[in-house]
């Protein structure tokens, strides 16, 4: 069984961590890329000092795939884990859980917290942080209560959990003059929303059919 889930998780986090850098490329990169223009700007002419990053080309594609294929395959680890609790599972099934991981880890986060382009102003670092893993804990025990659970107290208590981060709200960031022309967050948000659905979809398909293939190889 555990040979199963890592082989699983492997093959699915490769192929959707290679096809999220693409779209990315297409996608998303160019927004980043052109906000990075006004950032560079504003350092140039202040007394900050640049910190390292990869170099623009062969060097940050390489870096941006090598961090998505690691986090695919730790995300589709947590997938097939749960796969391998239940009787029936097929890349149905797993496009329904990818979606669910992606109003979880992205769609009811942003909310509070929405993807920020460089040059972006932003509450303290840690304190997003704390807010992110709240919303993303309260977001899939919630979640799993309404979808999974036939109790109405339980269910009730999902939605409450659901609404507990957004109740007590995301940190806001200090009021500053942005260094972004207007719309560009914007295009921004709709890329990354666009992006995300896809690879969830996608690691969510994969992680299933590649388990459930390697299930029926097994006996």
């Amino acid at each position: 069984m555990f040979s199963r889930i890592v082989l699983a998780s492997l093959y699915a986090g490769i192929l959707a961590g290679l096809l999220l850098t693409i779209i990315q490329q297409i996608q998303v990169v160019p927004l980043i890329l052109e906000a990075e223009t006004y950032e560079n700007a504003a350092l140039v002419s202040g007394s900050e000092a640049e910190e390292w990053a990869p170099d623009d080309g062969w060097q940050r594609v390489l870096y941006t795939t090598v961090a998505n294929m690691g986090t695919s395959i730790g995300f589709a680890l947590l997938l097939t884990a749960a796969f391998s609790l239940r009787q029936i599972i097929s890349w149905k099934i797993g496009f329904l859980w990818g979606l669910a991981c992606y109003c979880i880890f992205f769609v009811l986060p942003t909310l509070g917290l929405p993807p920020e382009l460089p040059g972006t102003e932003a509450a303290a670092l840690k304190s997003r942080q704390i807010w992110w893993l709240l919303t993303v804990t309260c977001s899939g025990v919630g979640l799993a209560f309404v979808a999974l659970q036939k109790r109405v107290l339980l269910r009730i208590s999902g939605v409450a959990l659901l609404l507990l981060p957004h109740v007590i709200g995301a940190p806001s960031a200090p009021y500053e003059a942005g260094l972004l022309p207007e719309g560009l967050n914007e295009q921004f948000y709709w890329a990354t929303l666009l992006v995300n659905a896809i690879f969830w979809l996608v690691l969510g398909s994969l992680s299933a059919g590649f388990f459930s293939r390697l299930s029926r190889l097994a006996t």
